[in-house]
């Protein structure tokens, strides 16, 4: 179009180049393109001098181009074909490059293209529509670019919080971090502008923000939405459209029913202490020649991180918060430990889906220990789900969709490790049936099934429990009462439960850890609801039970009274 309707125009200031159309809206296009090369041009509408012998009445179009960055984006950008306008462009651009006046003119162009608003007119109360643009998230809007904001499904700030909280990294210009809690934050940050400086009706007389009154008034909405609903992603979604730091920027706030707040705040927590993993047991389970297991520590790197690129650490390694409790006689008490799992039963895999196990400690309802990863061949990964299995003296609760694992645990003679389908999933109907054979094992995932799984995770994390911290004024050891996901140790589970879209992406711990609160739930039913009944096991070989002591201990009194 430029070949045959453009004009390359050189005169000084005047320097342009045009499109001249009687169609504004073919130009209209033709301006959107231009922009997407950073070309910034405009559009005027020329009317004809009207004589008594003129057959076209109508108006006609030009579109501009002007200003050295433009012109030479164009030149960069633009396949001009025609001689005598692409010798024209090279002229311009050697007239930049020698004139002074250009230069000095034009200094900040580089940088900065100034344009002056014509006119402002109130067009009154109209409807407006937004939108979401898949990859980028990114369209234009009168050549404005627009950038969705947070409160969709489809929106994933991991990639955003990566490069906020590691500006350096990206080639980001780095500043002091004075927007997150002391101690809950890195010490670099990027730019950020938290709600409390653009607060409504929080200005003084002067125009600016009234900080103070701000805040107490965002604290004061996010109480009333608090304690005045019942859907615990409204708090969530609030503190995402008006964040005082940058972690609550980056909430996940739609279709995810985890409490992403607690679980930011849990995840700082673990970062900014760097000894937090020093009393985690790392290494794999070996087979003793009595049958038994035993830990050995190894140097493998576990896997930390959700969403992981690197194909050197997806095979992770065993983490131990806990190691198991023994009873008297050395042996581990039956039905304290319970464990979930989410399978793989191909060798190799191109998902990206991980193995993921779960060891729940029922009488302190804390995670004990897990595997997550993904061994070279898909056996690999069922033998550490089978020493698991022994090493606590546990039964696991495994999803069912996948028969590798009934099929393995059969080969080794040990399906009395895996946990038969719960009874009350029937009674629920969430299952028609209990299954025989190999379906009498383990769940099959079903999405009512997961989706009760989910509540059921997230009716855990929220359970108060006490925990002894130390009061920073004056030292001492005091008693607060907590949600249970500040016992979370794993630091992936956290981010998967922060970023999980349902329907979208593997969550294989998150899988893993609803097999294990559907295998719990089992438990509370039998046990009323006091988890920690077992508390009162005694092994039959306990030498306290010898007849001995029932005959001389139990009643010391009846023997004195026959001879009296």
């Amino acid at each position: 179009m430029f070949d045959t309707d453009g004009c390359v125009y050189l005169k000084g200031e005047n320097t342009i180049i045009s499109l001249v159309q009687s169609n504004k809206k073919i130009l209209e296009q033709v301006q959107l393109l231009l922009r997407k090369f950073g070309i910034i041009s405009c559009i005027a509408e020329n009317k004809p001098n009207i004589r008594y012998d003129r057959k076209d009445k109508n108006p006609w179009y030009i579109l501009s181009i002007k200003g050295r960055v433009n012109i030479r984006l164009f030149k960069k950008y633009i396949p001009i074909i025609q001689n005598g306008k692409v010798n024209k462009l090279n002229e311009i651009c050697t007239y930049f490059n020698d004139n002074p006046m250009v230069k000095k003119r034009c200094w900040n162009e580089d940088k900065i293209i100034i344009r002056t608003i014509s006119k402002i007119e109130n067009i009154g109360i109209q409807t407006i529509y937004n939108l979401s643009a898949e990859q980028s998230h990114t369209y234009l809007a009168n050549n404005i670019i627009t950038h969705n904001t947070a409160g969709d499904s489809e929106s994933d700030f991991s990639s955003m919080q990566e490069i906020m909280y590691n500006p350096k990294g990206y080639n980001v210009q780095e500043l002091e971090n004075v927007y997150d809690i002391e101690g809950q934050g890195r010490k670099e940050f990027t730019y950020f502008f938290p709600s409390y400086m653009n607060m409504a009706e929080c200005y003084d007389k002067d125009g600016n923000s009234d900080v103070i009154k701000a805040l107490f008034e965002i604290l004061k909405d996010r109480y009333v939405v608090k304690y005045n609903s019942t859907d615990i992603r409204m708090i969530t979604k609030r503190m995402a459209e008006l964040p005082i730091t940058p972690k609550e920027a980056v909430l996940q706030t739609s279709n995810n029913l985890f409490p992403v707040s607690e679980l930011q705040e849990r995840l700082l927590e673990i970062d900014n202490n760097p000894s937090f993993y020093n009393d985690t047991y790392i290494g794999e389970l070996a087979l003793n020649p009595d049958g038994t297991v035993k830990f050995n520590p190894t140097l493998d790197t576990p896997i930390r991180d959700f969403k992981v690129n690197d194909n050197n650490i997806v095979e992770g390694a065993l983490e131990i918060y806990e190691m198991p409790v023994t009873d008297i006689n050395g042996k581990v008490i039956p039905e304290r430990y319970i464990i979930g799992h989410d399978p793989v039963d191909n060798d190799e895999d191109k998902q990206g889906s991980l193995s993921s196990t779960f060891v729940l400690d029922l009488w302190t309802d804390r995670i004990v220990a897990e595997y997550t990863g993904r061994k070279r061949m898909a056996d690999d990964n069922f033998e550490v789900l089978r020493r698991l299995c022994i090493f606590y003296n546990a039964k696991c609760l495994y999803e069912q969709n996948i028969k590798g694992c009934f099929a393995y645990f059969s080969q080794k003679n040990c399906l009395y490790l895996l946990a038969d389908t719960p009874e009350y999933l029937v009674d629920k109907q969430l299952i028609k049936t209990l299954g025989y054979g190999n379906t009498s094992k383990g769940v099959r995932a079903t999405l009512p099934i997961n989706n009760y799984a989910n509540k059921l995770i997230q009716q855990w994390m929220l359970k108060p429990v006490i925990k002894v911290t130390k009061d920073p004024t004056t030292g001492q050891d005091v008693e607060v009462q907590v949600p249970n996901l500040f016992n979370i140790k794993n630091r992936a589970l956290l981010k998967e439960c922060i970023l999980y879209t349902p329907l979208q992406g593997n969550y294989d711990r998150i899988r893993a850890l609803g097999l294990v609160m559907l295998y719990r739930e089992m438990f509370i039913v039998m046990y009323q609801g006091i988890l920690d009944k077992g508390r009162s096991y005694v092994p039959e070989d306990y030498i306290g039970n010898d007849p001995f002591f029932d005959e001389n201990y139990n009643n010391p009194y009846d023997n004195e009274v026959e001879s009296y």
